[in-house]
């Protein structure tokens, strides 16, 4: 059983105890990852996997993931409209990214 020590409409935290398994082995024990999953599937919550690592590498960025990230969390939660999300991470993008050159903040834009 999994111990849900916060959960919101868009976080979900759990107590990993040290002699829980991170990920399933021969032993047949419950990993975490699989009580996760089914906590998340009893309690109908919507679950979003985002391949953020390739789709940085695919617009030239490694593995550098925050924009993806930070992009996808504001679409999804929806907390702000996305035209306001959108314009407030391509005026930090300018401003963490600018010096680097256009390039940088272009593809910074794409994510």
């Amino acid at each position: 059983m999994v111990e849900v020590l916060f959960e919101d409409n868009h976080l979900i935290a759990v107590l990993k105890k040290p002699a829980d398994l991170s990920q399933g082995d021969r032993t047949g024990d419950e990993a975490i990852d699989s009580a996760v999953k089914k906590y998340i599937a009893e309690n109908d919550i919507k679950f979003y996997t985002i391949n953020a690592t390739k789709i940085a590498v695919d617009i030239g960025l490694g593995g550098r993931i925050n924009m993806i990230m930070q992009a996808a969390f504001f679409k999804l939660v929806n907390i702000i409209p996305i035209e306001d999300a959108t314009k407030a991470l391509k005026e930090s993008i300018e401003s963490a990214y600018g010096r680097k050159g256009p390039k940088i903040v272009e593809m910074n834009y794409r994510a």
